[in-house]
């Protein structure tokens, strides 16, 4: 009981720091910046990593959403953990770093993925994208889907003869509209 109170009392306290730095900022983009040199803030229950700048931003929404400083003090509180850097271990602060890489490498991930399906829509004379109906299966078990196929020529060099052959390759990207 005697730690709940005083886990209380110290997120009260960091929450009234904070507090202060946005009136002295009063809402500006240099408040973000301060925060997040001080403070480490998560969403509670939340296993998603979320950028400290997001949830910093949506502090400060609640905040200014909010009439009364005590329902927005235990909104706040009720919403987001806070962590103050200075009283981090330097083990917890590598493990916080490491977590924001590997959200960072989550997100370059997400948008190679994006970027590559992008390019299977593009067609040109090496590859092409072409998408059609296609049914599969005999009578009641008969299935017929939208396909989108890249197609492409690949060459070979055939080391008896020493000519090249050419052959015509497909590979199913898309069906019904959502990627494979």
């Amino acid at each position: 009981m005697k730690n709940s109170n005083n886990k209380n009392k110290q997120q009260n306290a960091y929450w009234k720091t904070i507090a202060n730095h946005i009136m002295d900022c009063m809402f500006g983009d240099k408040v973000i910046h301060i925060l997040m040199s001080d403070f480490i803030i998560e969403r509670v229950g939340s296993n998603v990593m979320e950028k400290q700048s997001k949830l910093w931003n949506d502090v400060l929404d609640l905040i200014s959403d909010s009439k009364s400083y005590g329902t927005t003090l235990n909104k706040l509180k009720e919403t987001f953990v806070i962590t103050d850097k200075k009283t981090m271990t330097k083990r917890e602060q590598l493990s916080f770093k490491a977590k924001i890489n590997n959200q960072k490498i989550e997100a370059l991930h997400k948008k190679n993925i994006e970027l590559l399906q992008k390019s299977y829509l593009l067609s040109d004379d090496k590859q092409q994208f072409i998408e059609k109906e296609e049914t599969s299966g005999k009578g009641k078990k008969k299935v017929v889907q939208l396909v989108g196929r890249i197609h492409w020529i690949q060459k070979f060099k055939d080391n008896s003869t020493g000519k090249y052959i050419s052959i015509e390759r497909s590979r199913p990207v898309r069906i019904n509209g959502e990627w494979i």
